[in-house]
């Protein structure tokens, strides 16, 4: 038996639970657990991480070792396991299982578990930055050796992760394709907590591209269904990322419900996600900045650089800001729409806050668009009063 496994049989009874009992709180059958404690057989990697989370508190690093060790042991079902445990770390955030995984996969016997090798560190590259559109070339080559036998999921995590990297440069226009692609290969999908990750991932992914297009009564639609999962209550960080694009979407209309949204987020992320915590404090700068709220909380440690440019642009120190923005623009050989724009307010320039307002068009990107718009007619109105307000 794994040591771990013993761990979590102490936690059990330290903690009073019995078979029946702990079977009831997690919403699976007795049998699961016996077959796990009793006769020490390999059950789903699903059910474990459940287990390890409820057993200890949601912490993440004992969680994670536990996970870890428990999934080391296993001699069978190893591929179906590894791809259970895969999409539960990347969307909780738990990069240390990423990591395992990568090195386990890469030197693994069976040559189909080792093709999900460069797929995975993909992800994780992702997750720590990287380059989206070396990212987007990468992920095509590893469909080029895609194995018949693992067709179905290598083409739903691929497909995925061509989402996730066009959503990162701001373009949504091929959103819907791969969307229907991937409903329709989980929907033919026979392992059904693989179903049910991959559809919740989807979900996650679609219902923010809809918020990003500005169809926000379909995205409300998506965010309030997707916090009906039934076990999302076991994954704290997935239910805190919902919150997360909830507070996003009232950036520009609702700042203290946006404020209190997105900050319930980044309590959770706290010490569960160092990733999504860094994301949701971008959000909360971000959200400040735009609308000119606390912006004297701000630690300018924790700016990303062009938000350091809006925050000098915002203390009327514009030079400062351009300097920010052409080392940018230098670095990258471009800059992202939104940098643009702030490009075009550290200019007093019209026309370059206008041309920003229509990349994000052409990118599909609606939701950021509204920035622009609202940026344009602010300074329009400066400039008509000689560029003081």
């Amino acid at each position: 038996m794994s040591e771990w496994v013993e761990k979590m049989q102490d936690q059990m009874n330290k903690t009073n639970r019995s078979y029946d009992s702990f079977a009831r709180e997690l919403d699976m059958p007795k049998s699961t657990l016996t077959d796990f404690f009793r006769y020490h057989k390999e059950i789903s990697m699903l059910s474990v991480y459940k287990m390890a989370n409820t057993l200890f508190n949601e912490d993440r690093v004992i969680n994670e070792k536990c996970c870890i060790e428990v999934f080391s042991k296993y001699e069978r079902n190893i591929k179906i396991n590894m791809k259970r445990l895969f999409v539960l770390s990347y969307l909780n955030g738990y990069n240390s299982i990423l990591e395992y995984l990568i090195n386990m996969t890469s030197k693994h016997k069976d040559s189909y578990v080792k093709k999900y090798s460069p797929l995975i560190s993909l992800f994780y590259e992702r997750s720590k930055g990287g380059n989206p559109k070396k990212h987007i070339l990468m992920v095509e080559e590893i469909r080029k050796s895609i194995p018949e036998k693992e067709t179905l999921d290598m083409e739903i995590i691929s497909d995925i992760f061509y989402l996730l990297s066009v959503g990162d440069i701001g373009d949504f226009g091929m959103f819907d394709t791969y969307r229907n692609r991937i409903y329709q290969n989980i929907s033919v999908h026979k392992n059904q907590d693989l179903k049910w990750l991959y559809k919740y991932w989807i979900d996650d992914i679609w219902s923010y591209s809809l918020l990003r297009r500005l169809r926000i009564v379909e995205f409300n639609e998506y965010n309030s269904q997707l916090r009906s999962y039934g076990y999302l209550k076991y994954f704290p960080v997935m239910e805190a990322t919902i919150d997360l694009r909830k507070g996003e979407s009232l950036i520009f209309t609702d700042y203290k419900q946006s404020y209190k949204h997105s900050l319930r987020a980044m309590n959770i992320f706290k010490n569960q996600s160092a990733i999504k915590y860094k994301i949701a404090l971008n959000n909360i700068n971000f959200l400040k900045l735009v609308n000119k709220e606390a912006v004297e909380t701000i630690d300018l440690d924790t700016l990303h650089p062009a938000e350091l440019a809006l925050y000098f642009i915002i203390n009327n120190e514009k030079k400062r800001a351009i300097d920010i923005l052409l080392e940018i623009l230098d670095e990258n050989k471009k800059l992202s729409p939104i940098q643009y724009c702030y490009l075009g307010q550290a200019k007093m320039d019209l026309k370059m806050i206008a041309d920003s307002k229509q990349m994000f068009i052409e990118n599909g990107d609606y939701f950021f668009a509204q920035y622009a718009a609202r940026v344009y007619c602010e300074y329009k109105e400066m400039l008509e009063y000689g560029g003081v307000k």
